[in-house]
């Protein structure tokens, strides 16, 4: 029951008084009912009996007594039905919903029993519909390009005459049209796949122990890992993520194996661990790549003196013993090559790297170039591979920059490669029914033809788009 519990701390003790409220039902008489009690206990816990006036007894009769009383119903109160009355003027409608009720109990029974039988019960399952093997693909790439846009056609069909409208002109010359059965074609093909559509540049990483002079002998430090120092397998685990060569469709270090068709079955074959012995460029390599640059890294078996590609060749040399002459480290035959670039890294004994650059890779004319790297400076073991990938990188631009008088971008060689195969295959016409069946690769003309014409319709041809 509710109740308010007074405490009063003063002068001369502590004074709780306590008030509980207790429901007086009107049906007793006023004699009978449980007045409220009234209690004040001092600090050593006397209890005293309450001072209740003689008014204060007459006001709370006089309460209790008219609570005590029956209250008229009002007319609102009378409106209201009983529910013994509902029955008795309604009984016709509630016996009719017992039988409906009667009814209906077996009707869910039985529903209830189908449901658990055909669960048990195996459904077939269901399969999306085949999938579509007859479609135009090249109604797709025409209209992202919003040379198949409901537009595009209305205003080439309003034209007065198709073959001199300049609508006509203007959309043929936008679209090259070109004769795949010619001879060569695929080879033409095959080589402009072979060119990058982006920058790359490639990193060869070596170990030179104490007392091995140049990198021929650094060759067999691979067959004792364990005599390795652990930082250095830090530093190349940084590098970039280990891929298989013949699983890479990117650059890889070398262009007769970069930028192919990876088949399906070797695509969805699981990679196995790979050793740092086989990331030597043939088995497995460790790619980055951003946007713009796709970078290779690893450790050769053997030094090439050969140097097909026009990129520069990039050396990362671990030194247990510091050198002052970097390209002392190379073969003879070697030493007197200008597009090698050495970076050279030295552990010192309080856990830090010194870096030192050979004389062409900090040569005047690029002395910015291997930005972010300078020589002397030493680094810490968690910024060291990114330094040296971005130098890395910085030195392979910087090359490309001082011979862009003699050699091109990967962006200009595809153009220039585009360019000479529409020359070379370009198949024109000046009929508009005949270019729009060439394009949709349709087998039958819509207007009667020459049987030269039909035959170049069958052709299955290669569309261009040059934007």
């Amino acid at each position: 029951m509710p109740a308010i519990i007074l405490l009063c701390r003063g002068l001369f003790g502590k004074n709780i008084w306590t008030l509980n409220f207790r429901h007086n039902p009107t049906s007793n008489p006023p004699i009978q009912s449980h007045k409220s009690h009234e209690r004040i206990t001092n600090e050593n816990g006397k209890i005293s009996s309450p001072r209740i006036n003689n008014v204060n007894n007459d006001q709370k009769d006089k309460l209790l007594t008219t609570h005590g009383t029956k209250i008229e119903r009002t007319k609102s109160e009378l409106s209201i039905p009983t529910l013994s009355s509902i029955i008795k003027r309604d009984e016709e409608k509630l016996n009719l919903f017992r039988a409906l009720k009667v009814k209906q109990i077996p009707m869910e029974e039985q529903a209830i029993q189908r449901a658990h039988i055909s669960d048990e019960k195996l459904f077939s399952e269901c399969k999306p519909p085949e999938r579509q093997k007859h479609f135009e693909s090249i109604r797709l790439f025409l209209s992202h390009y919003g040379f198949c846009s409901l537009d595009s056609m209305d205003y080439l069909m309003n034209g007065k005459n198709w073959n001199d409208s300049k609508a006509f002109n203007h959309f043929q010359s936008q679209i090259q049209l070109l004769d795949s059965n010619a001879e060569n074609f695929m080879d033409d093909i095959k080589k402009l796949d072979k060119i990058s559509p982006t920058l790359y540049c490639t990193g060869q990483i070596y170990y030179l122990k104490k007392n091995q002079n140049t990198l021929l002998e650094s060759f067999s430090n691979l067959n004792t890992l364990e005599q390795l120092n652990p930082a250095f397998f830090n530093m190349v685990s940084q590098f970039g993520s280990i891929v298989e060569v013949k699983r890479h469709c990117g650059w890889t270090g070398n262009a007769e194996t970069s930028w192919k068709t990876v088949p399906i079955v070797l695509s969805n074959m699981y990679s196995k661990t790979k050793t740092l012995a086989e990331i030597n460029g043939h088995d497995s390599i460790l790619y980055w790549a951003d946007l713009t640059t796709e970078i290779a890294f690893y450790l050769p078996h053997h030094f090439s003196l050969d140097n097909q590609s026009s990129e520069m060749r990039i050396l990362i040399v671990w030194l247990e013993e510091f050198r002052d002459d970097l390209d002392s480290v190379l073969p003879e035959q070697s030493s007197k090559l200008r597009d090698i670039s050495i970076i050279g890294i030295h552990p010192l004994k309080n856990h830090l790297f010194r870096i030192s650059l050979n004389s062409n890779a900090q040569r005047i004319q690029s002395a910015c170039a291997s930005i972010p790297l300078i020589d002397g400076m030493v680094l810490p073991l968690h910024i060291l591979s990114f330094f040296i990938r971005q130098a890395v990188h910085s030195l392979s631009r910087r090359k490309r920059l001082e011979d862009s008088q003699s050699s091109q971008t990967a962006y200009s060689l595809r153009k220039t490669r585009i360019t000479k195969i529409i020359e070379k295959y370009q198949n024109r016409t000046d009929n508009l029914d005949e270019f729009f069946q060439k394009i949709f690769f349709l087998s039958t003309a819509i207007t009667k033809q020459t049987t030269n014409t039909e035959s170049i319709i069958q052709s299955n041809s290669i569309n261009t788009v040059e934007l």
